[in-house]
């Protein structure tokens, strides 16, 4: 519990820009960072600073236009 909320603290610390915090609608045993097409750069440097574990996911069309890269805290996190 928290666990979604104390990442995204630690990450608008170091000057990302949050867009909300909520959970996910299932559950994932790799933390994922899923980004758009033209933020595969920034979703591996996003991986290689904070979760270095994670996977990186190409986004489906279900991720908001305006969002560069979305963060799953998967199981492994825990």
């Amino acid at each position: 519990s928290g666990l979604a909320a104390s990442a995204a603290d630690e990450l608008q610390q170091y000057g990302y820009e949050i867009s909300g915090v909520g959970n996910a609608q299932r559950n994932y045993r790799v933390t994922t960072l899923f980004y758009q097409p033209d933020a595969q750069a920034a979703a591996e440097q996003l991986a290689a600073d904070f979760f270095p574990e994670a996977r990186l996911e190409a986004a489906n069309n279900n991720l908001s236009p305006n969002i560069q890269v979305t963060v799953v805290i998967g199981e492994d996190a825990l």
